[in-house]
């Protein structure tokens, strides 16, 4: 998955840079680029763990946070490997906490709820990475040395926390000037009604995992 400034990614090359970064601009923090990678291959000079792996990828292709596939039990709360390249279907939920400055990544089988423990946690303010107006996509890549084919099944994106919290810099920045008082209180209703939502959602999901730790 990637969040990117454009459509596409000018100068990006294949293989080992995923058709994301090249020589020139990996690693550089103009790239304005997070991304999550699937990693099936090892890079010893992108500092890769191993050849089945998850990462965080932020403006580079080293890793602010990486670890081996697989996911934690709901059972007994032991890490479960997973072979990325076994052509068996697979989840992968990724999350961002914007309130929280958090960013969690799990993956899981496709028979297999959602682990309440993320394979990977990044905890870091990404509002300096992210522009204003952002493409969600996705990207995939082989080496050279054999063929294979990646198949999105289906995918959700989520936006709640993102509007709740541009609206709450926006109000702010309304009530510091002199602009049109009743946009300004239109503004901060629709504010908390954002942060109604929110809540409700962060109220449906611990109630959800409570019910599986009693199941």
């Amino acid at each position: 998955m990637i969040i990117a400034p454009t459509r596409g990614l000018p100068g990006a090359l294949p293989n080992q840079h995923l058709v994301l970064f090249n020589n020139t601009n990996n690693g550089k923090q103009t790239n304005h680029v997070v991304a999550v990678e699937l990693d099936t291959i090892y890079n010893s000079e992108f500092n890769d763990i191993n050849d089945n792996h998850v990462g965080i990828d932020i403006n580079g292709l080293e890793s602010e946070r990486s670890a081996s596939a697989g996911y934690y039990s709901q059972l007994n709360g032991k890490l479960t490997n997973l072979t990325l390249i076994s052509g068996h279907p697979m989840q992968v939920w990724i999350e961002y906490d914007g309130m929280e400055k958090q960013m969690n990544v799990t993956i899981a089988p496709i028979d297999v709820d959602k682990p309440s423990r993320p394979l990977l946690t990044l905890s870091r303010d990404l509002s300096p990475i992210l522009n204003s107006s952002m493409y969600i996509g996705f990207s995939s890549s082989t080496s050279n040395s054999y063929f294979a084919s990646q198949y999105i099944l289906i995918h959700k994106i989520s936006v709640v926390c993102w509007f709740y919290h541009k609206f709450i810099k926006l109000a702010y920045r309304l009530q510091h000037s002199y602009f049109n008082s009743y946009l300004h209180l239109k503004l901060m209703k629709l504010t908390f009604f954002f942060k109604e939502v929110l809540g409700s959602y962060r109220q449906a999901e611990k109630k959800r995992k409570n019910e599986q730790l009693v199941v």
